[in-house]
């Protein structure tokens, strides 16, 4: 499902994931800077950037992605 992406959106999904803008940059293969004009309305995603976008908001809708920080929780335990 393709989806149109907004700042809000993309930071939603991010913290959604239990991500950091770093793991998230890390995670797109892009830099936190551009993380961050995303999230700050400066940039528009497109191209494969878009597509991994979509891929994780079906993921994370199906279960199929957890939230990195709830992984990490169990681990340490």
């Amino acid at each position: 499902m393709q989806t149109n992406w907004t700042a809000v959106k993309i930071q939603q999904q991010r913290k959604a994931a239990g991500m950091t803008q770093k793991q998230f940059a890390e995670w797109l293969g892009v830099s936190v800077i551009q993380v961050q004009h995303l999230e700050n309305k400066r940039r528009n995603p497109s191209g494969p950037v878009k597509r991994l976008l979509d891929i994780l908001a079906d993921r994370l809708r199906s279960g199929e992605f957890k939230n990195v920080q709830s992984k990490r929780k169990r681990v340490k335990q």
